[in-house]
């Protein structure tokens, strides 16, 4: 890959991988933003952002091993057809392709798999006044 100048590195350059579109942004990328790295996450591919898993073709990631974050590594799990698990301790198929969705393990530890920051009131009464 390409390597930056020294006044080329910035947040932006180490975010790269996190602000990639979901079409694009494959397995690795998906599972590195998540508590654990996506260690007991149900992991499947949809078109759109809010695709619910209706095939039952899914994946449950049982380890996450980087060689270089977030690009580069194994993860491990079982694969599941229609609801049933098929092949355990393999790497999902697919897993280079984009538009990965998740889903948190059922009965997490909410220290650990915590839901999103609510909007912060100041930009709500931001957006309210910009009409």
């Amino acid at each position: 890959k390409r390597w930056p100048n020294n006044d080329q590195i910035s947040v932006r350059f180490f975010a790269e991988f996190c602000r990639k579109p979901f079409e694009k942004r494959k397995l690795l990328e998906t599972a590195h933003t998540l508590p654990l790295f996506g260690v007991g996450c149900k992991f499947w591919r949809g078109k759109t952002v809010d695709t619910p898993d209706t095939k039952g073709q899914f994946f449950v990631a049982e380890s996450a091993q980087f060689k270089l974050r977030p690009i580069r590594g194994m993860l491990r799990g079982t694969q599941y057809y229609f609801g049933r698990p098929v092949k355990t301790d393999i790497a999902a198929i697919a897993k280079t392709m984009g538009s990965w969705r998740y889903e948190y393990p059922a009965g997490a530890h909410p220290a650990v798999y915590r839901p999103a920051f609510p909007r912060m009131a100041a930009a709500d009464a931001g957006d309210e006044g910009g009409d």
